[in-house]
């Protein structure tokens, strides 16, 4: 059986028969219906074009929902898409990390722990997540880190500076991350007061009367 483009028609036809408008089903089965989305068009043009006839469903609403991690999800079409195209500039072994992590949705970075959980100023913290290379900041409660290194693409560590109790956050190429548990900064452990020492004295008695007895008493701090 064939199709014929021109008008729609089926037929049986000899497959040696020579047509150039036809074509041959590729699948059969029980048929339906499917539903195409409006192109979006709304100026119109021409008469018959598709911002005259604006035929298709309506485009779901939000038409793109942003997943927080790197991607964009397209809520008409079901696809995902990277919100930074050129994120894929990494190392040979990083990209197809990225890609198997991209084709789960999952592309951004994830922070999933975090040690020590608190800490003063200098502390040393290993952020533990996905997606990480390429760190370009990293937040302890809002207060940018002494210092980091990014040791892999699932793993940062990173010098607790002048924070504050908060969430961590880390700052890639692909976007950010947050903690979803808080780091506690904690005040370093006061300074004792040193022991006052005693300060030595000078004492001259002056005795005048001949009686024995100290008629004037001078005392001298050294």
């Amino acid at each position: 059986m064939v199709v014929f483009m021109t008008d729609g028609a089926t037929n049986y036809q000899d497959t040696h028969t020579d047509y150039s408008d036809y074509v041959w089903p590729v699948r059969g089965g029980q048929g339906g219906t499917i539903s195409l989305p409006k192109t979006g068009q709304t100026f119109s043009y021409a008469s018959g074009d598709d911002g005259d006839l604006q035929k298709g469903t309506t485009w779901s609403s939000p038409r793109f929902t942003d997943n927080g991690n790197g991607t964009v999800s397209d809520n008409m079409t079901d696809l995902v898409w990277l919100k930074k195209a050129t994120c894929f500039k990494v190392p040979w072994s990083d990209a197809l990390y990225y890609a198997k992590n991209l084709a789960s949705g999952q592309y951004g970075p994830s922070i999933t722990s975090f040690t020590p959980t608190s800490g003063g100023a200098g502390t040393s913290v290993t952020i533990t997540g996905t997606n990480l290379t390429g760190a370009a900041s990293v937040y302890f409660g809002g207060t940018a880190a002494q210092s980091f290194t990014g040791n892999s693409a699932t793993q940062i560590t990173a010098v607790v500076g002048a924070g504050a109790t908060g969430a961590i956050s880390v700052t890639t190429p692909s976007g950010s991350a947050t903690s979803s548990s808080i780091f506690t900064l904690t005040s370093p452990n006061p300074t004792p007061n040193p022991t006052p020492t005693p300060t030595p004295d000078t004492k001259t008695n002056y005795e005048f009367n001949g009686d024995g007895k100290a008629d004037i008493l001078i005392r001298q701090e050294v």
